[in-house]
């Protein structure tokens, strides 16, 4: 028992002093539109603190979009998607890397979970 606490107050004592961060999941996207809907994807990627990283001509008319973006924005995304470009618009996402939660993001999910915390104590 007494390695186990120990064990507990050393990592608590290691995380403090290490300036901890929450890591989210960066998705690649690809969203294949008509020329006439990019200004409006462009627009809703951003929304979703999506990093635009290119935009490329495929067919006449049509434009590939090229952005990074934190999964936890894209749940909606081919429902969005359908709506912007009136079901004109494809789309595909894999796993990019993970990137560093912005700060105020980070400090509501701590609140997020300070409160789930109170809750469960009564």
């Amino acid at each position: 028992m007494a390695f186990k606490i120990a064990g507990s107050l050393a990592f608590k004592n290691a995380a403090e002093k290490c300036n901890p961060v929450i890591l989210e999941p960066i998705l690649e996207l690809e969203v294949d539109v008509p020329d006439e809907c990019v200004g409006d994807v462009v627009g809703d990627l951003n929304g979703r603190r999506g990093r635009l990283q290119g935009m490329d001509p495929i067919a006449p008319g049509k434009t590939r979009v090229r952005a990074l973006v934190p999964m936890a924005t894209m749940m909606r995304y081919a429902l969005d998607l359908r709506s912007i470009t009136k079901g004109r618009g494809r789309f595909r996402q894999k796993f990019s890397h993970y990137d560093e939660l912005p700060p105020n993001e980070q400090q509501e999910l701590v609140k997020q979970y300070q409160k789930m915390l109170a809750e469960r104590e009564g």
